[in-house]
């Protein structure tokens, strides 16, 4: 018997928590937001002054979950 060939299938997933759940396999930061605003300084008590930041969400970062399907044949 004569072999001809072949065919081969390869499926590969990547971050594979994250396809188990939403919540798992990403990053929460709040990256280069400053987390205080400086809004002024007092000359007598020689402090700044200050505002916390509290606007927006943290962002996710993070790849989500990838499927990757891919076929080869092999021939002879």
């Amino acid at each position: 018997m004569k072999k001809i060939g072949a065919f081969e299938l390869s499926v590969d997933i990547f971050n594979v928590a994250n396809l188990l759940n939403k919540e798992w396999g990403v990053n929460k930061s709040y990256g280069n937001t400053a987390l205080y605003r400086i809004t002024g300084f007092d000359p007598v008590t020689k402090q700044l002054k200050y505002s916390l930041n509290t606007s927006g969400l943290e962002p996710l970062s993070g790849n989500p979950y990838q499927i990757q399907i891919g076929a080869n044949i092999h021939s002879n």
